[in-house]
Parts: structure tokens; C-alpha cells; sequence
């Protein structure tokens, strides 16, 4: 699959069409299966968003990423794709794309989309009023208050098993969504590589903890740097109870 996602980006790029790169992979079987594979979840992806409303509604697809992360922000997307595209391929669940993969993909849905957007909750924000649950609803709020698009004639598409509580319009959550919608899938992408390069520019100014390497979830190496340096000012102070040994609240991780 790795050669074969570089080997049909580089023929979007030229501006090449499906049916030609279709034609071009043909004699190579392991190649051509794979290409043919990935256009065919493109579609599957595309006719799950075509399906979910009714036509000329303005589809927004909805993930977030970062709930579990010791420290590092909690981020949302927003994707509003056109009503059909074909130059996405391999766009699925972003922990099963590599980083390359991802970040290449994120290009590819800024240039496709005709509107994104993200909202973010700061570690800060984490051990207040709010718990996990609606933390993440708050990340998802301000991405879409973020989004510009007539929200009126909008409808939602959000991953998970929960509709977003101050939506009045149209919705639906969608288990898995970011392996079924191809819409989901994108805000994924998004999400997640937005999130990967705040961490490594935290990485820069706290590089004892390596967040570049863990994104500030907790590993052995993180949990270690913690019991050594201390929390910085971009770590969940709530989550760090059990390891710090310190009276701290971490039932907000549902």
C-alpha cells in the first residue's frame, strides 16, 4: 500500500484521472489491485456522505483528536468536501494512515475542501467544570463556530457515538465514522496533523519530555521525564495523579 499511495499521488499531482492511473498500474497486479482497492473505498466513503441527508445540504464531517494525551491540546475539525471528488485515495481512520500519509493527505483536503476548520481546548482547560466528554463537545463547538459556511442549510456528520449536544440542525453520529465517511475521514486527517505539529513545537521549548516522538501520550519515556521534571504548563494537571502520586482528579478521562 505505501508504494502504491505515493505512486498514484504522484500521478494526481500531474493532473492525471482515475481511469488513466487505473490503465497506467494495470500490468503491475500487486499495484493495480491496491489502486484499485483505494478508489473503491473512495467510493463507498463518498456514497456513505451522499446518502446521509438530502441533496443540497452543506455536509460538514466532525472528529477530534487528543483525549487521551497527558498533556497537549484537545483538537476538532471541520471538513465541508464537494459533493464528489476523485482525488482522495487512501483517505481513512487517520491512526491507520502513517505520518507521511497523513500529512500529505492533509494538503490534498485543504486544496479539495471548499471549507475547514478546527477548535481547540488548551491543557489548561483540563480539571475545570467540564469533564472529558464535554470538553471534546466543547473543541467541536468552536471548530464549527469557526467554520465559514451558511450553518443555517448545514447538517453534521459526527464520529462517535454522540450527537453534538448544541447543534439544533441536522445530525447524526456515526460509529467508526472515520472509516465509513469520507467527510469524517478528512476532519480526522486534519485533526490529527494539526495536533502532531503543535506537539513538536512544544517539543522545541519542553524537549525533555519528547513530546515530538509521543505527542504527549503516556509512554514509559513520558511518564519518566514527568516523575524527574515535573509537569510543564502544557500537561493535564488532572490526568497526572497516579504518576505524580498527588491528590489529583482523573475520573474526567471517560
Amino acid at each position: 500500500m505505501r508504494k502504491a499511495f505515493r505512486w498514484t499521488y504522484e500521478r494526481l499531482a500531474k493532473g492525471q484521472s482515475r481511469r488513466s492511473i487505473l490503465r497506467q498500474c494495470k500490468p503491475q497486479k500487486a499495484l493495480h489491485r491496491s489502486v484499485l482497492e483505494a478508489f473503491k473505498k473512495l467510493d463507498a466513503l463518498t456514497r456513505f456522505d451522499r446518502s446521509a441527508f438530502a441533496d443540497g445540504t452543506v455536509l460538514v464531517g466532525m472528529d477530534e483528536v487528543g483525549r487521551g494525551p497527558l498533556a497537549g491540546p484537545l483538537i476538532a475539525a471541520c471538513v465541508h468536501l464537494p459533493h464528489s471528488t476523485s482525488l482522495l485515495p487512501y483517505l481513512r481512520d487517520s491512526k491507520k494512515l502513517k505520518a507521511t500519509e497523513r500529512e500529505l493527505l492533509a494538503v490534498e483536503i485543504q486544496k479539495t475542501a471548499l471549507a475547514t476548520s478546527y477548535g481547540v481546548v488548551e491543557a489548561s482547560e483540563f480539571g475545570g467544570e467540564l469533564n472529558l466528554h464535554w470538553l471534546t463537545f466543547l473543541a467541536m463547538q468552536r471548530a464549527l463556530e469557526a467554520l465559514p459556511i451558511d450553518q443555517t442549510q448545514s447538517a453534521l456528520l459526527v464520529d462517535g457515538k454522540y450527537s453534538l449536544p448544541s447543534w439544533s440542525g441536522p445530525q447524526k453520529a456515526v460509529i467508526k465514522g472515520d472509516d465509513l465517511s469520507l467527510s469524517i475521514a478528512a476532519a480526522s486527517v486534519l485533526a490529527k496533523v494539526k495536533r502532531d505539529e503543535i506537539m513538536t513545537r512544544l517539543d522545541q521549548d519542553f524537549p525533555v519530555y519528547g513530546f515530538a516522538s509521543h505527542v504527549g501520550y503516556g509512554t514509559e519515556k513520558h511518564r519518566d521525564a514527568l516523575r524527574k521534571y515535573g509537569p510543564c504548563p502544557h500537561h493535564r494537571k488532572n490526568f497526572l495523579g497516579r504518576i505524580l502520586n498527588c491528590e489529583t482528579d482523573t475520573g474526567s478521562r471517560d
